[in-house]
């Protein structure tokens, strides 16, 4: 009940671990500054002895004995308890019930004094300033104060003093002014804090969300020097492994299927390539319509990367495979890979987009336009890094478009099965 009236005035949140977070960037953070002002407060307490000893030259000392051996130990107390770990949770009690404490013991002193409650206004309300101002307990723990406070020094007025109505009317109008004053303006800092709060949060989740879709789009250390200021970002690989694949008879595929089912199909394979891609550390480039293109050694230097682009070719078929059995529909994938220096880079302002370009893209992708049906065409540079790992069949006189005749193999997984390898670790 109090909790959603709380809710509704801005002054808590539904959620109780919100709640504590909120608890911690507002109240806890500050316990070093409370300690020291805690025992600075245990000094200007103790100096009051002076307004004591100027209103009542005869009974100051009993004020000087009540300020030394109960207000002080009260606060230092609290300060103390604050180097407790434990305790630090409950601070706002402490500081709360320490305001009380030393209301309580300022009405005790005014007792003893001649005419003590005619200038009684003004303790309550400095007491009052620095619980308003310089503690920044919530506003549950502020309302605790104010109105124990109250209770305690106008009970004792009312109750043990000969104090008459008319410093009784002052002095309320004193105190539960200024009270109701610093509580309204802790209510307002508190409200204003909370809003901030939860855009701050807003915007740490919002930017968060911006990372890792950056970092989905564009390797890591390309993201980095990007958000670093890079304007022109252009790298030369000597020495990567460029893989291609494609679907087999996507086309007619897509004849056969709803609009929904062939964005869902190629949805679901392709995060699967992309969990993949992660577990070999291989970096996706792109995908166009149905085809796919990772390169490995790109983002890292990768003395394996040819293995690692291996490995992940061998698991893209074996994902192929398990999709089209859940689906109940046939899909093959065909992948073409090759070893070679590429040109790797950020274009686009817009919508950058991270690319490879060179003669070993070319050779993939044109080992991947040829390469068998269910099958991974290498190049014999692929093959030379692969073959102590791998069987493969060698096809001598392979037409690729654009580039030739050239010699290639048909890459076979190894005995040990697929995504074994001693090499990648």
């Amino acid at each position: 009940m109090i909790g959603s009236v709380l809710e509704r005035y801005g002054l808590g949140f539904a959620d109780a671990g919100l709640e504590r977070e909120f608890k911690d960037e507002y109240v806890l953070r500050h316990i070093p500054i409370y300690q020291v002002v805690i025992f600075v407060a245990g000094f200007a307490t103790y100096s009051f002895v002076l307004w004591d000893r100027a209103i009542d030259p005869q009974n100051w000392a009993f004020g000087q004995a009540i300020r030394l051996y109960v207000m002080i130990p009260v606060l230092w107390t609290t300060g103390a308890l604050l180097w407790v770990r434990p305790m630090r949770q409950h601070l706002e009690w402490l500081i709360s019930i320490s305001g009380i404490l030393s209301t309580a013991s300022l009405a005790v002193i005014y007792l003893h004094l001649k005419r003590g409650f005619d200038f009684g206004a003004v303790g309550p309300i400095i007491v009052g300033v620095w619980v308003f101002s310089i503690f920044q307990i919530r506003f549950g723990y502020s309302l605790l104060f104010l109105v124990g406070s109250s209770i305690v020094f106008f009970g004792i007025q009312v109750f043990l003093s000969t104090a008459g109505p008319e410093t009784l009317t002052v002095n309320l109008l004193g105190v539960a002014g200024a009270g109701l004053s610093g509580l309204w303006a802790a209510t307002m800092r508190e409200r204003t804090r909370r809003e901030q709060f939860v855009t701050v949060r807003a915007l740490g989740e919002a930017r968060g969300r911006i990372q890792e879709l950056l970092d989905s789009m564009l390797p890591k250390e390309i993201a980095r020097r990007m958000q670093a200021g890079e304007q022109v970002i252009a790298d030369t690989h000597g020495d990567v492994s460029v893989v291609f694949a494609d679907l087999v008879g996507f086309t007619a595929l897509s004849t056969r299927l709803s609009p929904t089912q062939l964005v869902d199909m190629l949805n679901r394979l392709f995060s699967r390539f992309d969990d993949r891609a992660e577990q070999f550390k291989v970096e996706k480039i792109k995908t166009i319509g149905d085809a796919y293109m990772a390169v490995a050694g790109v983002s890292e230097r990768q003395p394996n990367h040819a293995q690692r682009a291996a490995l992940f070719a061998f698991a893209m078929h074996e994902e192929v495979e398990a999709l089209s059995a859940e689906l109940g529909y046939a899909i093959n994938v065909r992948v073409g890979l090759h070893v070679g220096p590429v040109v790797a880079g950020v274009i686009g302002r817009k919508r950058p987009a991270f690319d490879c370009w060179g003669e070993a893209v070319n050779m993939a992708s044109r080992l991947e336009h040829t390469a068998p049906p269910g099958a991974i065409l290498v190049s014999e540079t692929a093959y030379r890094r692969l073959r102590t790992q791998y069987r493969a069949t060698a096809i001598d006189d392979v037409e690729l478009r654009g580039l030739g005749r050239t010699k290639a193999y048909v890459l076979h997984v190894a005995d040990a099965g697929v995504g074994v390898s001693p090499h990648l670790s």
